[in-house]
């Protein structure tokens, strides 16, 4: 038995070692060569990744033996390709790791770029996919762009070549762009967003493997990009395209794949378009066709959000249940996924009125966003530095505040919003880039600090209101001022200063004309700029990396946008004998600022119907020439109305004790001029006739100066700005007469000018002279640049707005970053501080254009206003400057003498109040110097005139 045993295992061995020497892997070219074709059968037909990367695993160690580092490279990124299908993320990020700290120096540059940018790819893959983490998986998709596209020179060459980004690019190139794309959307980047799903359509259009579902999920994804940013049509044009894409598919599985992503976004579109049944009807639909767990999470949580707004709690829970399941059954407990949910449980506890079970709900969906469930997690002891994903820590920490407010813990609230603004604060500086994106985060950001402001409020912590509203107002706009003042600050050369300004304007001057071609419904050419802007925005990326190297301190100054501090502002109220009066109008609320030398005190009025009926009467009135009596009464009663809820209460406590104030208006009241209210009623039954000279205009008591913000005004002093080398004044009044387009003449524009100019003696162009080339050489060697022109603000294009000149029109987007040293821009043209309001920003107008561009004081109008009248008012307001008045004592003096000596018809708030100054209001040193010169020299004249007058006649009696 034991011998026979022995020569059994004898055998066994035998078989074994013949087995293994049989099964050692051939590694001839030809073997090599059939593996490879095994692989890519694998990969693109049967799908069996396992037995891909049983095939890979050979190719690897025939690569080691043979030091062949090419075919070892290409094996390892495909094996890592294999098991991110296999959903074996752990051996995904083993088998990464190993490719990239291996030595690929040997590689040829062309085999190093199709490496480095699909490895880059597949990173961002697993961060995306396994952890759920945005920033990194985002900085491997762009570093597997920026890597390609430099490839290619494609800054330099403009042609996006399909072919050969295919070639380099080991993986379909519209899926990195897309899943790039992807996390621009989660990031708050949505024009960056826009423009990769423009280019991953691009590329499919140009190659004709991709299939129908391809293609829409492509569509789908452009619409969602643009529906983020608000521009609802073309989001729908997308959807629909989309769909009817679909409905041509035969691939069954991939095409309700498609369908249910595409009508949980449309079911988004019309949520966020308040259209409830439709909303449900998507909601149902993407139900019925999803079956991949990974986006079931995102379909039932968007199905319980929408739940939790219709106060469905219970079954806004069987959702969250639901998805959970799917969470841990694709993902971790640790997931961010798992922090969305217990968010949104703790939303609902909150709304049920039970505050302890939602407090510890928040706590958990903190605790797993800052990476560890054990620790101690709350608003006091947060450190945004470890959140892994700071987008959905800010819905965490917005809803956290909420419910603690609810709960009637009012200071623990005022934490957790201010750790929220400091994290919506580096969202706004690192990665939301485009000025599109911001706008619309500004937008969504300012429903946060109007909580934020009832809570400090009901805390009676006025100082911290105060900093909230601050945050919330003008975030673009300081921080186009702050780059401006930061290329001053650290001595940019002109040349690079020069160049940074004509790839703006480059920019813009294409995004006007796709802006003008989508109006138009022109798709072909939307297409074709969206890929050109595309093309010089990475071009200007580019360069400004290489820029930030030789000047770091530009760039962080240039990205830190500080606060300024309540000390500092009641500092220069001081100096300046002003009181600060400061708006923020929300949904619910009317909340007043009032700020002097001393303290801070608040005014809370609820915004109703009426209030915002009373804002929009006064404007229509005013802004036309209507003397319908009925239109009078009306226009007396609504001024009045809104003088007793914006101003009066602060009177009445004595707060208001200045006769200079500064108005920082919000939303709806930028459009009307604080000047043309009325700080009494007028009786109406005296006499039956529109009698507006006796109305009591609050012009009458108070010169007032407009700003966007107060965290500009240390930026906006010019007390010690002296530019002796400069043109004191040059004035532009141009005629048409060249033009192609039709353009009214003005008749009292020239003389205007040079009347004005009279004071300067310096610089006018007028008629043909006032050309664009001529403005732009003029206005850069100017401390005031005085337009007496026609203007126009385009709501629907924004970047169409203009000021005429005699050739050509002078474009608002070229003003944005005009090279000048300008102390004070007027104005004198129809609209040009009117324009497109933004919440949270405030106007896009013209007069705000040359803010951003560092001008600290503009003269601008509200409305279409009268040539002969503007012109006379000007002549006036420059008289006052010349006797060293401020600019709203000037401008507030002009508006006085004109309703003092006016017809009783021309009183009409129409002809005078239309303009506004807006920015810093102190005197032009020079000016208040050389009229008193002119007096000096003329009572020196006069007093030696009296004296030899005196002497003549004593001698004469001698």
């Amino acid at each position: 038995m034991f011998r026979f045993v022995c020569i059994f295992f004898l055998l066994f061995i035998s078989c074994t070692i013949y087995s293994q020497k049989n099964s050692t892997p051939s590694c001839t070219e030809d073997a090599i060569n059939q593996l490879w074709a095994s692989v890519s059968k694998e990969l693109n037909n049967t799908h069996n990744y396992k037995r891909a990367i049983s095939d890979l695993k050979v190719i690897i160690q025939c690569s080691i033996d043979q030091k062949d580092t090419t075919n070892w490279a290409y094996a390892r990124l495909y094996e890592t390709y294999c098991y991110m299908h296999d959903d074996d993320h752990v051996n995904m990020k083993n088998s990464l790791d190993e490719l990239l700290i291996y030595d690929l120096s040997s590689l040829s540059n062309d085999d190093n770029t199709s490496i480095l940018s699909s490895a880059y790819f597949l990173y961002g893959m697993y961060y995306k996919l396994k952890l759920g983490l945005v920033e990194p998986s985002i900085l491997y998709f762009q570093s597997a762009i920026d890597l390609l596209l430099d490839h290619i020179n494609y800054g330099d060459k403009g042609d996006l070549d399909v072919t050969e980004l295919s070639d380099i690019f080991n993986f379909q190139v519209a899926d990195l762009f897309n899943n790039a794309a992807v996390i621009y959307l989660d990031l708050g980047d949505y024009e960056k967003a826009a423009a990769y799903f423009n280019i991953a359509k691009k590329v499919i259009s140009k190659d004709g493997t991709y299939k129908n579902w391809e293609k829409a999920k492509k569509n789908q994804n452009l619409g969602l990009a643009l529906h983020k940013i608000g521009k609802y049509p073309e989001a729908l044009s997308e959807y629909k395209i989309a769909e009817a894409l679909l409905n041509k598919e035969t691939e069954i599985e991939n095409r309700d794949k498609i369908l249910a992503v595409l009508y949980k976004n449309m079911a988004e579109y019309y949520s966020l378009n308040g259209k409830k049944d439709s909303t449900y009807f998507f909601l149902e639909k993407a139900m019925t066709y999803q079956t991949k767990p990974a986006y079931k999470i995102y379909l039932l949580r968007d199905y319980s959000s929408v739940l939790l707004n219709d106060k469905r709690y219970d079954e806004a829970n069987e959702k969250l249940d639901a998805a959970q399941d799917y969470i841990l059954e694709t993902y971790s407990v640790n997931h961010p996924e798992m922090a969305i949910n217990y968010q949104t449980r703790a939303s609902i506890a909150a709304n049920q009125k039970q505050f302890a079970k939602a407090d510890s709900l928040f706590t958990i969906a903190l605790q797993i966003l800052s990476g560890d469930r054990t620790k101690e997690c709350n608003c006091s002891n947060l450190k945004i530095e470890e959140l892994i994903d700071k987008r959905e820590a800010v819905t965490t920490l917005t809803q956290k505040a909420n419910a603690l407010s609810l709960a009637n813990k009012n200071e623990e609230a005022i934490i957790c919003f201010d750790v929220l603004a400091s994290l919506v604060k580096e969202l706004q500086q690192k990665y939301i880039i485009s000025d599109a994106s911001r706008l619309q985060f500004a937008k969504q950001t300012k429903d946060v600090y109007e909580n934020a402001i009832r809570v400090a409020v009901l805390a009676k912590n006025n100082e911290k209101a105060y900093q909230f509203s601050q945050l919330s107002r003008s975030t673009l706009l300081l921080q186009q001022v702050q780059q401006k003042k930061a290329i001053e600050a650290f001595g940019i050369p002109d040349s690079i200063a020069a160049k940074d300004q004509a790839f703006k304007v480059e920019i813009n001057s294409i995004q006007k004309e796709r802006e003008n071609a989508q109006y138009k419904n022109k798709h072909q050419i939307v297409d074709d700029l969206g890929a050109q802007l595309f093309q010089v925005n990475v071009k200007y990326e580019k360069w400004l990396s290489s820029i930030e190297e030789s000047f770091p301190n530009y760039f962080n100054l240039k990205y830190d946008s500080p606060s300024v501090s309540l000390r500092n502002i009641q500092k220069h109220l001081k100096q300046t004998e002003a009181t600060l009066i400061e708006y923020f109008l929300g949904k619910e609320s009317l909340f007043t600022f009032v700020v002097d030398q001393n303290q801070v005190k608040i005014y809370t009025t609820p915004v109703d119907e009426q209030f915002n009926e009373n804002i929009e009467y006064v404007y229509q009135h005013i802004a036309s020439l209507d003397y319908d009596y009925q239109k009078f009464e009306g226009y007396c009663s609504a001024a009045h109305q809104l003088y007793q809820r914006l101003l009066a209460p602060a009177k009445e406590d004595g707060l208001i004790n200045k006769k200079n104030l500064i108005i920082i208006a919000d939303e709806q009241l930028n459009l009307i001029p604080f000047e043309a209210l009325l700080s009494a009623p007028f009786d109406t039954r005296e006499k039956k006739e529109s009698q507006y000279h006796k109305l009591a205009y609050i012009v009458k008591d108070f010169n007032i100066d407009y700003y966007y913000s107060t965290n500009l005004i240390p930026y906006f002093s010019t007390n010690d700005q002296k530019q002796k080398d400069l043109n004191p004044f040059v004035g532009i009044a141009p005629t048409f007469e060249t033009r192609t387009s039709q353009i009214n003449a003005l008749s009292f524009n020239r003389s205007e000018v040079n009347s004005i100019n009279q004071l300067f003696d310096a610089k006018t162009l007028v008629g043909t002279a006032a050309s664009h080339k001529s403005t732009l050489q003029e206005i850069q060697q100017a401390r005031i640049g005085h337009f007496a022109t026609h203007a126009t603000f385009n709501d629907e294009l924004p970047l169409d707005s203009r000021i005429e000149l005699a050739d050509t029109a002078f474009y608002i987007y070229e003003i944005f970053s005009l090279p000048h040293h300008l102390e004070m821009v007027v104005l004198s043209a129809c609209e040009t501080a009117s324009g497109k309001r933004r919440k949270g920003e405030g106007v896009i107008s013209l007069a705000r254009a040359f803010t951003q561009s560092g001008c600290p004081s503009i003269v601008a109008s509200l409305w279409k206003v009268s040539d002969q009248k503007t012109s006379n008012l000007m002549k006036s307001f420059y008289a006052y400057l010349f006797e060293g008045k401020t600019k709203s004592e000037a401008l507030g003096e002009a508006k006085r003498t004109y309703l003092s000596e006016a017809l009783t018809k021309n009183t009409h708030p129409f002809y005078w109040a239309s303009f506004i100054t807006i920015g810093d209001s102190s005197p032009i040193i020079d000016m208040a110097t050389k009229g008193f010169s002119v007096l000096y020299y003329l009572g020196a004249f006069l007093l030696l005139s009296t004296l030899l007058f005196l002497v003549f006649n004593f001698f004469k009696k001698s």
